[in-house]
């Protein structure tokens, strides 16, 4: 009876570690300013669908740990550029992604002034 209980116990770890995540995988990369081509600072990445996030280091660095999944959308956001999505595989090391400066265009200004009294 012992030895049908170990192999049961057994079995179960064996069925359960088959089961368990492989959460090895990494990303880093870096965010460039598309013009300069210089590294962009402060800039948000996040997992698409996830709450995992960063902020890219004073030179654009970044990186996510221990992630479990082979594919990911990561979504890039900073004050003054365009946000992106892009698709990454592990196929890719290292991921370089450069942003654009996002611009605006006024449809009018508007100046008002008083004339001075004298």
């Amino acid at each position: 009876m012992r030895i049908f209980v170990l192999c049961l116990l057994l079995a179960g770890i064996c069925w359960q570690n088959s089961f368990a995540q492989n959460c090895d995988y990494s990303i880093d990369g870096r965010i460039l300013d598309l013009r300069s081509k210089e590294g962009l600072a402060f800039v948000s990445v996040e997992i698409k669908g996830t709450e995992k996030g960063v902020v890219s280091d004073e030179d654009g660095n970044f990186s996510f740990q221990q992630l479990c999944e082979k594919e990911y959308d990561l979504v890039f956001s900073s004050l003054g550029y365009k946000s992106i999505t892009h698709h990454h595989d592990f196929h890719h090391e290292f991921v370089e992604i450069y942003l654009a400066p996002d611009t605006f265009a006024l449809e009018s200004v508007v100046i008002e002034a008083e004339a001075a009294r004298t």
